[in-house]
């Protein structure tokens, strides 16, 4: 029978000791512990490596509203409120009628130097507006889902229930217009989503130039924290809209987009 000599014995139990160890530092490392860790340091007081933390699970391609909010959290009482922003859009994007990541969007806005006053609409379009905002784009196609089930069973049943095809041609009518609607509402998530057409500004201030170089003239300057539609980007440069003739060029590095986030 063979046994161990000493040799083999401290080889073994040094062979164990890496893997326990590696087992700790793997389980340390997935999305659930980081989240843990960056909650843990950011009621510690210790934002930034917090901040960390959360970036490594946004880095990995996971999309949590409940990390975009702690991110914005933590950024804000890091003192930056560009990213403190972006991360509160992001994670309306995905729980857009979550009360508390409105409730800190506003007051880190309330925050900002420049004060963009937007052109006035009717009741009826902020009406709209604010049901289309209110859900999300998965939300939104799996309403669509359902009125597209429902309208065929409706006109099924129009069509062999002849005694009650007058009472159902309206409800087909209001039916069909309503997943008209969100039809629209859905083309106008998808296209907000590939297009990425929200910036924010990231840094203290920057300038913005009549176009996409230094060697243009100064047209006016923007603050950290102030959202524009940003329209095209063109050798480091991105043109932004915000309202009316504030529109212009800044430096790409300057600015952060909404969406996407990878």
């Amino acid at each position: 029978m063979k046994v161990f000599n000493r040799r083999d014995l401290c080889a073994l139990l040094l062979t164990c000791g890496m893997a326990y160890f590696l087992s700790i530092a793997a389980a340390e490392d997935t999305p659930q512990s980081l989240f843990a860790r960056g909650n843990y340091l950011y009621e510690q007081g210790n934002y930034q490596e917090a901040i960390g933390r959360y970036e490594e699970i946004i880095r990995r391609g996971i999309l949590s509203a409940d990390v975009y909010y702690n991110a914005g959290n933590a950024y804000f009482k890091n003192g930056q409120l560009g990213k403190a922003i972006v991360n509160y859009e992001r994670a309306l994007l995905l729980a857009p009628r979550d009360k508390d990541t409105k409730k800190n969007l506003e007051i880190a806005q309330n925050k900002i130097v420049d004060k963009v006053k937007l052109p006035s609409t009717i009741l009826l379009q902020r009406l709209l507006t604010d049901i289309h905002h209110a859900f999300t784009l998965d939300e939104t196609l799996r309403f669509l889902s359902i009125l597209v089930v429902i309208l065929t069973v409706l006109i099924a049943l129009a069509f062999y229930m002849i005694y009650a095809r007058r009472a159902l041609i309206p409800v087909i009518a209001f039916v069909a217009a309503i997943a008209v609607a969100v039809s629209i509402s859905c083309g106008i998530k998808i296209y907000n989503r590939e297009n990425a057409q929200e910036a924010v500004v990231i840094v203290p201030k920057v300038t913005v130039h009549s176009g996409p170089g230094e060697q243009y003239s100064v047209q006016f300057a923007v603050h950290e924290g102030t959202t524009f539609r940003a329209v095209k980007s063109l050798h480091g440069w991105l043109e932004m809209y915000i309202s009316g003739d504030l529109r212009g060029w800044v430096k790409q590095e300057a600015v952060e987009m909404v969406w996407p986030v990878m």
